[in-house]
């Protein structure tokens, strides 16, 4: 069985990720991309089925970040290999910089897909 990085470990990985981007895609990130240690799951999660969030685009008046959270990410892929592993941080850490190119452009389709996704686990709960 493989064993999940450690924090320094993950954080590389996620450095990699980022180094596969334009730099143009992070304009106007000013705080950066930080992995929190953190395992954190959604205000609308239910103990019956927890929903974990993996990722974070924060914007406030400091300015705007990305935040991944190892602990979550732990918790829900510590059987994956490390190529899997990477490929579910691309996937979040582009699905972030979507959050953040989206609002600056003032468009918020992820948003709203995120909604929908978010309407989709409360129905699949009320079914149980």
């Amino acid at each position: 069985m493989n064993a999940f990085p450690d924090e320094e470990r993950f954080t590389q990985i996620l450095t990699e990720c980022a180094d596969e981007l334009p730099d143009g895609l992070f304009d106007q990130l000013n705080l950066g991309i930080h992995v929190s240690p953190m395992v954190r799951t959604s205000e609308a999660s239910q103990p019956q089925q927890a929903l974990y969030v993996l990722g974070e685009y924060r914007k406030d008046a400091m300015g705007r970040s990305i935040v991944i959270y190892y602990g979550s990410f732990a918790r829900l892929f510590s059987h994956l290999s490390e190529e899997a592993l990477r490929s579910r941080m691309r996937e979040t850490l582009r699905h972030e910089l979507r959050h953040h190119l989206e609002h600056q452009g003032g468009e918020y389709d992820l948003e709203w897909e995120d909604h929908l996704q978010m309407e989709e686990y409360r129905a699949r709960l009320q079914k149980k």
